[in-house]
């Protein structure tokens, strides 16, 4: 593979030298130049490229030929010493973003939101800003989405997740009866977000660490994201924040039935009905949701009732909640 030790400061020569030395260490250096097509002189300043980055060393014998060093612990040296220099550089980046919030206060207002017009746009700011979150993200998840053939577990999210980082998602009731989504949020609320669902959200965005948020602009018609805005720290977004905080206090939790060892022994598919039927979802969407009749899921709701000795499906759903099968 060309260029493979690129990441590592090495240009292509540098390369090309090296790996020629892991497979032949005692080639001579004018067998070597010639091999590679180098010249002297070339050859001489990619070995000494090389020594300086710890991957050969002169030989005892002579001083003058040039022998690899191990692969294992050279290179992993060298990748220990890039991500110290990252490190660094994260926290000059993060030195530069507080500086860059202090400044903001004094800059133009018009400078505090960006307005991104076309998918592309939208989705490669998104990106760039999602990377870069440490501590915290605040989602409202409503359609429409980035992919149109189906839902996919956001790696991203669970990578976020497994270092600590919070998410707290609210998800437009519709979303639970698209097929497959249901799935993909119960992956996420086990890798341990918090998740809630509400009738209707008005509206989709990210909101990351309290400092950015990243909202949809599309109305409901469009299928596909077209435009969005970008809210910088600001009394705007402070404001987003309360609105998403009134949400979140007004939406109901979901979680994954039956993960708390006290309660009745519903099988798995009847805790799957009681899921959805504490968020709100009605028999048919329920039905679609799991590959099964109507008449079917009103029989899981018959089992669910008498299990928690219930008249109501309001009053099962409250029952639940109260023996914590459900948030």
């Amino acid at each position: 593979m060309p260029n493979m030790l690129e990441p590592l400061g090495l240009d292509a020569a540098e390369e090309s030298i090296y790996l020629a030395l892991v497979r032949q260490p005692w080639m001579p250096h004018a067998e070597l130049a010639a091999r590679l097509g180098l010249t002297g002189e070339e050859l001489t300043r990619g070995l000494l490229a090389l020594e300086n980055k710890g991957l050969v060393a002169r030989s005892i014998e002579d001083g003058a030929t040039y022998l690899p060093s191990a692969p294992d612990l050279a290179i992993e040296a060298l990748v220990h010493a890039r991500e110290e220099e990252l490190k660094r550089l994260q926290l000059v980046g993060r030195q530069l973003a507080s500086e860059y919030r202090l400044s903001s206060q004094a800059r133009n207002p018009v400078e505090l939101a960006e307005v991104l017009v076309g998918p592309d746009a939208v989705f490669q700011r998104a990106d760039q800003i999602s990377l870069g979150v440490r501590y915290e993200v605040l989602n409202v998840d409503r359609p429409p989405y980035r992919r149109q053939d189906g839902p996919r577990v956001a790696e991203a999210e669970l990578r976020h997740l497994r270092a600590g980082i919070v998410y707290r998602t609210i998800y437009d009731q519709a979303v639970l009866e698209i097929p497959g989504y249901l799935d993909m949020i119960l992956t996420y609320i086990e890798a341990g977000e918090q998740a809630r669902v509400i009738a209707s959200a008005p509206f989709k965005l990210d909101i990351y660490d309290r400092s950015v948020c990243l909202m949809s602009l599309n109305s409901e018609e469009r299928e596909r994201i077209e435009s969005a805005i970008v809210v910088h720290e600001s009394p705007l977004l402070a404001a987003v924040m309360l609105a998403f905080e009134h949400l979140w206090a007004s939406a109901h939790p979901l979680s994954p039935a039956g993960d708390v060892s006290t309660g009745p022994p519903l099988d798995a598919r009847t805790r799957r009905v009681l899921t959805m039927l504490v968020a709100g979802m009605k028999d048919a969407a329920i039905a679609r949701q799991l590959g099964i009749t109507e008449r079917t899921v009103r029989r899981h709701v018959d089992i669910i009732m008498t299990e928690m000795h219930a008249g109501t499906r309001f009053q099962a759903g409250a029952e639940a909640i109260r023996r914590g099968l459900v948030p």
